[in-house]
């Protein structure tokens, strides 16, 4: 029962992470949560960076690409920005 309700919370978490940022739709979230891929990893709320602002920093565990998500891109309506890579044991690769 605690497995289904977890399954269900992280389903749920990036389908709405997914469709609010227009990258995805609920078939392709469902999907790829059926199929195992991990969901994002919350690494900051609330965070302030110079030039980006304040928002939600999210990595990707499959690709290690961190997101700021601010409030605009959690509905929808500008996009989230790409911070950089990360690579354990190595600084943040910052996009070029």
């Amino acid at each position: 029962m605690t497995k289904r309700m977890t399954l269900v919370g992280v389903v749920a978490f990036a389908a709405a992470l997914a469709i609010f940022s227009g990258t995805a739709q609920l078939g392709d979230v469902a999907r790829a949560a059926a199929a195992g891929s991990p969901p994002p990893v919350v690494v900051c709320s609330s965070c302030s960076y110079p030039g980006v602002g304040v928002g939600t920093l999210l990595l990707d565990p499959r690709t290690g690409d961190l997101w700021m998500y601010s409030d605009a891109a959690m509905v929808g309506t500008e996009n989230p920005v790409h911070m950089g890579k990360l690579v354990l044991g190595q600084p943040v690769q910052k996009k070029q």
